[in-house]
């Protein structure tokens, strides 16, 4: 079985953590009260840990598109419609992650929060109320629903189908 280029791999084991890590903090950041600095502190590591991602994502994205890609298992290893679903998921995973990184910027656009951690102010009162970070919201749980499933498809393979997709994802040796 064919893995992905070892760059490729690299990107999204880096990717793993700094994404799970982003959604804890988010979750955790839209349980303070706006009026707490800590709220703005913990913002603006959310937002430069979602630029590090969506750049990651690009390069990832460009890496994919230039590189040879790995063909989906063969139908004696999985059904067409698994290699399918598999597609789809992984479009809609990058497809998710740059509107999430789009909708941060627009919602830290729309409130100034540059200038908010520059000169140290607060939040408007009703952040929680604005287009930009409802669709954030609804995006970010959408992305963690799809991990969750696509982690889940991924323990189905190894465990269940024993078809070795695991190391199709690790790094392979580098032929001299």
């Amino acid at each position: 079985m064919k893995s992905y280029p070892n760059l490729l791999v690299l990107l999204h084991w880096i990717l793993v953590p700094a994404i799970l890590i982003a959604l804890f903090m988010g979750n955790d950041i839209a349980s303070l009260s706006n009026d707490l600095d800590l709220k703005v502190d913990r913002l603006k590591v959310h937002m430069f840990a979602g630029l590090f991602i969506g750049v990651l994502f690009v390069i990832r994205l460009i890496i994919k598109m230039r590189t040879t890609p790995v063909e989906p298992l063969k139908e004696s290893e999985n059904s067409p419609l698994m290699n399918k679903l598999a597609l789809i998921t992984h479009r809609v995973l990058y497809v998710l992650v740059f509107l999430i990184v789009l909708t941060g910027i627009a919602m830290s656009a729309q409130i100034n929060l540059l200038e908010i951690i520059q000169l140290g102010g607060t939040l408007p009162e009703r952040l929680s109320d604005l287009p930009a970070r409802r669709a954030h919201g609804i995006l970010t749980t959408s992305f963690a629903i799809l991990i969750l499933l696509h982690s889940l498809a991924a323990l189905y393979h190894h465990f269940i189908l024993k078809d070795g997709i695991f190391s199709r994802m690790w790094f392979s040796k580098v032929k001299k």
